[in-house]
């Protein structure tokens, strides 16, 4: 009897030490490289709250709330975060795997959402846009930005490559007639150009997509149990409508043809 009691007040004080280590153990902190300056509806920053909003934002408060996670953002840029992802100064950013050169060396997350990309131009379409029938025409392209269709015809000088460092400049570039098309995801565009700062301008979608691929995380190799936890989260955040509801929230419903304001 007292061998049985023993046992019990033993096994009691050992789970009342795993529920106070686990009260007081510290949220791992993740380190989530922001291809800078960040574009709505994936991830930007608001200049009235002085925070980062956007789905991701809105995903990852969700992870926080377990206690078990803190995610602190800072600015990188394409190129250069897959690099201090490689090198552990980074543990995770927002890509495809079609985007990542060495896509051996990380794990990636379930599908965030799909990204599809689209041509757009300052005067209607009359049918869908085939490069090889743009002979010479400038793509306004953003900086270190991979575009795996479009790379064969710039590669052979079909298409003219113009970069600029952020979609908004790309769009002014456009708006501008400082080139002819300019390559955006369907999100990005309706974020960038539907906004005042472009009411004089219009804006026409092609009537096909580009391409079109699923944006995910890109996490460091070294972290399979976090990728394991993201998956389960993220699963929960699209059952559940609240991605959806996320995207509308930083972008709304606005659509092509963008008019001039006057017009609306």
């Amino acid at each position: 009897m007292t061998n049985r009691l023993g046992t019990r007040i033993f096994r009691l004080f050992s789970l009342l030490l795993i529920l106070i280590s686990q009260a007081n153990a510290k949220p791992q902190t993740l380190r989530f490289a922001i291809n800078s300056p960040g574009s709505a509806p994936y991830i930007y920053y608001d200049e009235v709250s002085g925070n980062y909003q956007g789905v991701i934002v809105d995903f990852f408060d969700r992870l926080e709330e377990d206690g078990h996670f803190k995610i602190e953002y800072f600015e990188s840029e394409r190129a250069r975060s897959e690099q201090l992802l490689f090198r552990g100064f980074a543990d995770m950013f927002l890509s495809s795997p079609r985007w990542v050169n060495q896509p051996e060396n990380y794990f990636f997350s379930l599908a965030l959402m799909p990204h599809r990309s689209f041509m757009y131009a300052t005067k209607p379409y009359s049918q869908p846009f085939n490069p090889s029938k743009n002979k010479g025409a400038l793509i306004c392209t953003r900086n270190s930005y991979i575009y795996p269709v479009l790379q064969p015809f710039f590669d052979n000088n079909t298409l003219l490559r113009v970069d600029s460092s952020t979609q908004t400049t790309m769009a002014l570039m456009l708006a501008k007639e400082r080139c002819d098309f300019a390559i955006m995801s369907d999100h990005n565009a309706k974020a960038i150009m539907t906004t005042a700062k472009f009411c004089n301008s219009e804006f026409y979608q092609s009537p096909n997509a580009i391409s079109a691929v699923d944006v995910l995380f890109v996490i460091r190799k070294e972290l399979h149990k976090v990728k394991k936890q993201i998956d389960e989260r993220l699963k929960i955040f699209i059952d559940s409508g609240e991605r959806d509801k996320s995207v509308q929230r930083h972008v709304g419903a606005r659509i092509f043809p963008k008019r001039l304001c006057s017009e609306v």
